[in-house]
């Protein structure tokens, strides 16, 4: 585009803008007209207008001191950042059509019933937030995540701008008030520890102070939907309601300020105190200071606090400024020079900088307008000052940027009001002069420059660099331009523009790369930067490329070792060779250059390629890198693609002649660190390649088994032994596999067969679900043990029972209860096994531990048989009472279960085992199984020692000592007592009996002998016993008589036992029978007889016994005769016949 173009396009632009004014007008501007077409509008739309500006030359004004020299401010910038209109019926020129707020981060534009949320540089409009009345206020927060704003009913909202959410709703003053003001002022203010204070007043003095607010954590929580956050915040605000009016006054602003610990709020209003400072202590806002007198009662409209602090600045309602001293209230100065409208500080630390709005004016040709000046105060000295329409409006909260006012104008016409939102800020020469440039306004900037004394060469070379970043080749006449340009610019600049300017030929380049080449001279960086674009024009003419493309402009900058990378990644094997041929400083990089070629890359051309220019060059340090991608390729080669002899090839290039080299396996491969290789000649890699290869082709041949290089180089040779067996799936053929493909393949490479299979096993135990390992296992271990058939105790074969017996103990503890029959027959091979070679120690502590977890698994059995499959036989506490639990179990075997549970535990006694088993049989009343029990007892405890032979006798005498001790416990009366009266006495007399049959044998056998106290004392016991407890079961079985052994043992007892004898199954029939007492005394039973003698009573005493029985009875004609036979029977016995008759006349008497 030619500068005149870029000159009309400048002031077109111009003209379209309603605001744009003649740049030689000094200090006033057209006036805002109405373009627009008759569209109406519901409500009012913004739009933005980035980019559109004008320069003013802003004159002086006139009787007022200037800040700025004449030619370093004295142009300015303006520009109008957004647009906006809205249709009406009745224009009121008094409205306030529009108010400002702005941040560091946002600017909030109200118009009417909407709120613009723009970014802080107007060039985003982020929100719009609608509302169902007039807004009256707004405020942001520090961070302008919030938004608050109030409207005329006293509704204060408060919205989340970047999510458009309400979070809070509050009315202020008195809700049901006709004449209300709603909210006039609020504002936010930064509290310390990241909180914010909101101050929220309406116009009838009515205020509200909301502390503690996190808003910026509130942001966080709602953004991220955390509710829990969100509340804890609104929980810790605090809200405090104060009436900030004096009296019956009207508040129309206020501010607030915050310093350390303290709060202060000022506020402007009516009435007496216009002025007023309110503080907070104790949570309490009370009046702290008011100005009346100042302002002779006028009320103050709005006010603001100096950035500093110092000072408190206030708009009067008769039209002044006044600047109070923050601490005291006391007025320093006042800005009269105009009738101040509204102002707004701009910052300032040295003096207060204000930006004034003035009141209407009548210009020259009678149209209303304003003035807008920025003026320090207390100095009067003016920034600057122009007139603006009469409906305009200053940004509030614009502090900090002393150069740039941010403002609204307003114009109304035929139904249409049209507001425009500017900034205005000073333009520097410089600044300007970047602004012609940025747009290709070239003829300007030249003007613009020689007017401001600034040298043509920047324009010059901005001129060449938008040349040379133009899109595409420039044309002939333009490199002729870009030629001549050029000599006026440094000497490193025109060495850049020409080494990077798209020529449209080669020719055209050349011309541009030797005048650069003439420009750089004898400077050697300069030299080198031509020479390298030289070189790169040669290598892209040698590659196929056009001068005229734009590709070249990206080669000429590019990273050749990127292009390298990129054309192998191509397989582009003769560009690769080019640029490595004719750029050295690429072969620093060998890595870079040959890695990125796909697999299917001509291998041939490659490696002819590698020979001839690669490898020749490499410097020792580079080896390294090469011979790995060398022997990888190979490998992926045969791997992906099943080119084995492409491979082959590549290996072939690492040649060297033949030295002696270290057979590698896989492993020790992996654990060899690079740098400790002979890297030079590299023959421990070939080597292990070429071994590799070898065994790939053997396992495909001999074995079945495929295997690629990359997945060779990852297994030692025990894995892929192992992955021979794994492969086989039917357990029953593992045997197969192991004698023709495992144990071969183990034996090619010294591998322990035995110690493989130990580890497979573990592996495949360690890795399987429940008992699915037992069928591959148990198969392995017939392996391990047919290898150990008939062989003799070796080193080697040691290590193989060693082996053998791991598993097979790995295998008993890991099976479940009750085991198969295969596991039953492996563990006893493997015992076998192991007592054979049990001279190794290592293998004689497996066969005892093989042996004791047999015992364990058969302990396991047995509880799990006997419905204890939960009990933890490693709990000694609860081995008792299963044992008393277990004894008492029906079945013939129980006993010996019972004496695998007390071999399991030292602390049981298989002495107490018998007598508890014993018992249980005796209270069962099976006579049979107690004699067979005794029996086994007898030929289980055979030992030749002292306590063997007397294990039997103790269990039989603790046996019949507890029956004894039971039967005398016993309370006979029903028949469930006579039943077991009768089992245990029954019982009793079977264990007597065989206990005399063991004494017997004890004094008989020489072999288990005992001492002859020993005998005595047993033959002792068995004759008390057999004299109590046999006549307790003979008394029972002939009388039916349940008597006790230890009443056996009582004269009166056995007495009282006797006599009721006598009257139950005898005599007491005639006691009924009323010719009983006449009859004479019948012969006394045989029965009766037995049972006396059984009672320890001999004839004479049944005889005196059977006299009492009469008599009590009174049968005294039977107690006559047998006292008649009392005396004949004496015999001239006269002690005895006087007893007799004694005892008889005691029973007549009685």
């Amino acid at each position: 585009m030619s500068d005149s173009d870029d000159t009309t396009s400048s002031v077109r632009r111009r003209e379209e803008l309603p605001q744009s004014a003649d740049i030689h007008d000094s200090g006033k501007r057209r006036k805002l007209t109405d373009s627009g077409s008759d569209r109406r509008w519901a409500d009012w739309t913004l739009e933005l207008s980035p980019g559109t500006d004008e320069t003013l030359q802003l004159g002086r004004v006139s009787g007022v001191r200037v800040q700025s020299n004449e030619t370093a401010l004295d142009s300015y910038r303006l520009e109008t950042v957004a647009a906006g209109e809205r249709a009406v019926t009745e224009l009121e020129d008094t409205d306030t059509w529009c108010s400002v707020t702005v941040t560091e981060r946002r600017v909030a534009v109200v118009l009417g019933r909407q709120i613009h949320i723009l970014s802080a540089d107007c060039t985003r409009q982020e929100a719009v937030i609608s509302h169902d009345g007039r807004v009256t206020v707004t405020a942001l927060n520090g961070d302008s995540s919030f938004i608050a704003f109030g409207d005329e009913s006293g509704g204060l909202y408060i919205v989340h701008v970047d999510t458009r959410r309400p979070v809070f709703f509050q009315h202020i003053g008195d809700a049901d008030a006709q004449d209300s003001a709603g909210i006039t002022a609020m504002q936010f203010a930064e509290t310390g520890g990241g909180r914010e204070e909101l101050v929220v007043a309406g116009g009838d003095g009515d205020a509200v102070r909301f502390g503690g607010l996190q808003l910026r954590m509130l942001s966080t929580a709602i953004v991220a939907g955390d509710m829990a956050l969100a509340a804890r915040i609104k929980s810790e605000i605090h809200v405090e309601a104060v009436r900030l009016g004096v009296a019956e006054a009207q508040v129309a602003g206020l501010t607030a300020f915050h310093a350390g610990d303290r709060s202060e709020v000022f506020v402007a209003s009516s009435g007496q105190a216009s002025l007023s400072s309110w503080r907070q202590n104790g949570g309490e806002t009370r009046l702290a200071d008011a100005v009346s007198a100042e302002s002779a009662g006028a009320a103050y409209t709005r006010v603001h606090v100096t950035q500093d602090g110092r000072f408190v600045a206030a708009r009067g309602a008769q039209g002044v400024l006044d600047v109070y001293e923050r601490t005291t209230l006391t007025r320093v100065f006042r800005y009269a020079d105009v009738d101040v409208a509204d102002f707004a500080l701009l910052g300032g630390t040295e003096s207060l900088t204000a930006a004034v709005l003035s009141e209407p004016y009548a210009d020259g040709d009678g149209d209303s307008c304003r003035r807008l000046i920025v003026v320090d105060l207390p100095s009067m000295e003016v920034h600057y000052a122009m007139d603006v329409a009469a409906h305009s409006w200053l940004a509030q909260d614009a502090q900090g940027d002393v150069t740039t006012v941010l403002f609204a104008e307003g114009v109304a016409d035929a139904g249409v009001q049209r507001l425009f939102l500017r900034r205005l800020h000073e333009a520097v020469p410089m600044e300007r002069l970047d602004h012609f440039l940025r747009a290709s306004r070239f003829a300007e900037a030249l003007a613009f420059a020689d007017a401001h004394g600034i040298s043509a060469a920047v324009v010059y070379h901005r001129r060449l660099t938008a040349m040379v970043q133009s899109d595409g080749a420039v044309s002939e006449s333009a490199v002729d331009v870009a030629l001549e340009l050029a000599q006026h610019i440094e000497d490193e600049d025109a060495v850049d523009v020409c080494t990077r300017l798209l020529a449209p030929s080669l020719n055209d380049t050349i011309r541009l790369l030797a005048y650069a080449r003439r420009r750089a001279g004898a400077e050697n960086r300069l030299r080198k930067r031509v020479e390298d674009v030289e070189r790169r024009l040669g290598t892209w003419s040698a590659l196929g490329g056009q001068d005229r493309d734009s590709a070249w402009a990206e080669f000429r900058v590019a990273d050749l070792a990127a292009n390298v990378r990129a054309y192998a990644a191509q397989g582009d094997v003769a560009r690769v060779a080019v640029l490595w041929r004719r750029h050295a400083g690429l072969r620093r990089d060998v890595a870079g250059a040959v890695q990125g070629f796909p697999l299917d890359t001509d291998s041939a051309a490659l490696a002819v390629w590698l020979r001839a220019e690669v490898l020749p060059t490499l410097q020792p340090a580079q080896w390294p890198a090469v011979v790995a991608w060398i022997e990888q390729r190979a490998r992926a080669l045969e791997a992906r693609l099943q080119r084995p002899a492409d491979a082959l090839q590549l290996v072939a290039l690492l040649d060297h002649p033949a030295q002696p080299a270290p057979a590698l396996t896989p492993q020790q491969l992996v654990d060899t660190p690079r740098s400790s290789a002979r890297l030079s000649h590299s023959v421990p890699e070939c080597v292990f390649l070429r071994q590799q290869l070898a065994d790939i082709a053997h396992l495909r041949s001999a074995h079945g088994l495929v295997l690629t290089l990359d997945a060779h180089a990852q297994l030692s040779y025990s894995a892929i032994a192992t992955a021979l067996l794994d492969r086989v799936v039917a357990p029953e053929l593992l045997s197969v596999a192991y004698a023709e493909h495992f144990a071969p393949y183990a034996r090619r490479h010294a591998l322990d067969c035995a110690e493989l299979v130990h580890a497979y096993c573990i592996a495949d135990m360690d890795a399987s679900v429940g008992g699915a390992w037992e069928p591959r296992v148990l198969a392995l271990l017939s392996c391990l043990h047919s290898d150990m058939s008939g062989a003799q105790p070796t080193a080697a074969r040691t290590g193989h029972a060693r082996a053998l017996g791991a598993v097979a103990l790995e295998a008993m503890r890991r099976s479940a209860i009750p085991w198969s029959s295969g596991v039953d027959e492996a563990a006893q091979k493997a015992l076998e096994v192991l007592d054979r070679f049990g001279s190794d120690d290592e293998v004689a502590v497996l066969a005892r531990e093989a042996r004791e977890q047999l015992r364990l698994m058969r302990l396991k059995r047995m509880l799990r048989a006997h419905g204890l499959g939960d009990a933890h036989i490693s709990d000694t506490r609860m081995a008792g009472a299963v044992l008393q639990w277990l004894a008492r179990r029906p079945g013939a075997d129980v006993m010996r279960d019972v004496l695998q549970l007390v071999d399991a535990y030292h602390h049981l006694s298989r002495t107490a085992a018998y007598v508890l088993r014993l018992q249980a049989l005796c209270e069962t009343g099976d006579t049979d199984a107690v004699a067979a029990l005794i029996g086994f007892i007898d030929s289980e405890e055979h030992g030749v020692q002292p306590v063997a032979r007397l294990v039997p006798l103790e269990v039989a005498r603790r046996t019949l000592c507890w029956t004894r001790d039971l039967l005398d416990s016993m309370a006979f009366g029903a028949d469930a007592s006579r039943e077991l009266f009768r089992r245990h006495v029954a019982s009793a007399v079977v264990v007597l009996r065989a206990l005399e049959a063991l004494a017997a044998r004890r004094a008989e056998d020489p072999a288990c002998a005992l001492a002859p106290a020993e005998l005595a004392r047993l033959r002792t016991f068995v004759a008390v016993n057999d004299s109590t407890l046999g006549a307790a079961w003979q008394l029972l079985e002939d009388g039916g008589l349940m008597v006790s052994p230890g009443e056996l043992d009582q004269p009166s007892a056995r007495a009282q036992i006797l006599a009721d004898i006598l009257r139950q199954q005898w005599l007491g029939a005639y006691a009924d029978d009323a010719r009983g007492a006449a009859l004479g005394l019948p012969m006394v039973p045989p029965r009766i007889r037995a049972l006396a003698a059984m009672l320890r009573f001999s004839e004479p005493q049944l005889n005196v016994a059977v006299t009492l029985a009469c008599l009590r009875l009174r049968l005294f004609t039977m107690a006559l005769d047998m006292s008649q036979q009392l005396v004949d029977a004496v015999d001239g016995d006269l002690p005895y016949a006087l007893r007799a008759l004694a005892a008889c006349e005691r029973g007549v008497a009685a």
